[in-house]
């Protein structure tokens, strides 16, 4: 799944290492630390909607961006116990 509205997810505070940049591309091949999630200018509640992060996580061409849901939602996610869904609340150092 890929989000057309995208999130800003915050690299810094979270120490997200960057690895093997291409400067065809102007990409990095690996991109790691995406838990626990930061995210820059958010204010909880999130949006009962679903978000990617602005940041792709991953190597090569599998890099995706985290799927972010407002609580409410994924109440009703998990609930459904549908396969292959693995849904971690934010913690409040997300905010």
């Amino acid at each position: 799944m890929n989000p057309i509205e995208r999130i800003a997810f915050d690299a810094e505070r979270r120490k997200t290492r960057f690895e093997e940049f291409c400067d065809e591309c102007h990409r990095y091949f690996s991109v790691v630390g995406a838990i626990p999630v930061f995210l820059v200018g958010q204010a909880a509640p999130l949006p009962e909607h679903v978000v990617g992060t602005d940041l792709e996580f991953g190597s090569g061409d599998a890099q995706r961006p985290l799927v972010i849901v407002g609580p409410g939602l994924g109440e009703s996610l998990a609930s459904r116990g549908l396969s292959g869904l693995h849904l971690r609340p934010l913690d409040e150092q997300a905010f």
